[in-house]
């Protein structure tokens, strides 16, 4: 009785720690592998995450900025080439037109040079006044302070009407008194006033 109960007891107590010590070993090594795949699986996808969504806004804000810097510079470049050629072409142009005008001495020189070649064109003295003020590049303010130098007063309302196309109502005739005196100025305008003989 004794033999049997203390052998109950051994194999109990036995049993009893090997179920334990196996069945702890087997949780913890389930669990372990549980916790470390359910951690790798997050810590990839996470990782993964994290990594597109920093390398597509690195790749973003680095290819905006070249693209936009690669933009602006040749921008940059194309402006200032075109400004660069158009504004010499504007500046040889109107340079050639003051050229010649500088070639005359006089301003009566002027006026019977463009007499003559108002006869040979048929040109009147509207289109004459058109494309000296093309030629040299002036505003309809700048013609009134080219007649005001030689005391002569003009609108800007009938320049307005002097630069109308000739079939317009409102056209008007630009006479030889407002020509001649515009001619006056124009001298007075780009050489500034002729000196006194003493």
């Amino acid at each position: 009785m004794v033999h049997w109960f203390i052998g109950s007891l051994v194999h109990w107590f036995i049993g009893s720690l090997v179920h334990w010590f196996i069945g702890s070993l087997v949780h913890w090594f389930i669990g372990s592998l549980v916790h470390w795949f359910i951690g790798s699986l997050v810590h990839w996808f996470i990782g993964s995450l994290v990594h597109w969504f920093i390398g597509s806004l690195v790749h973003w804000f680095i290819g905006s900025l070249v693209h936009w810097f690669i933009g602006s510079l040749v921008h940059w470049f194309i402006g200032s080439l075109v400004h660069w050629f158009i504004g010499s072409l504007v500046h040889w142009f109107i340079g050639n037109r003051a050229n010649k005008l500088a070639i005359l001495n006089k301003h009566s020189i002027i006026q019977n040079s463009l007499i003559q070649i108002s006869i040979i064109k048929n040109m009147s003295n509207n289109d004459i006044l058109k494309k000296l003020r093309v030629a040299l590049s002036l505003k309809t303010e700048d013609i009134i302070t080219i007649c005001d130098l030689v005391g002569f007063k003009v609108t800007k309302a009938e320049l307005g009407d002097i630069f109308r196309n000739d079939d317009h109502e409102n056209f008007k005739p630009c006479g030889d008194q407002i020509l001649r005196n515009f001619l006056n100025g124009l001298v007075i305008y780009k050489r500034g006033p002729r000196e006194e003989k003493k």
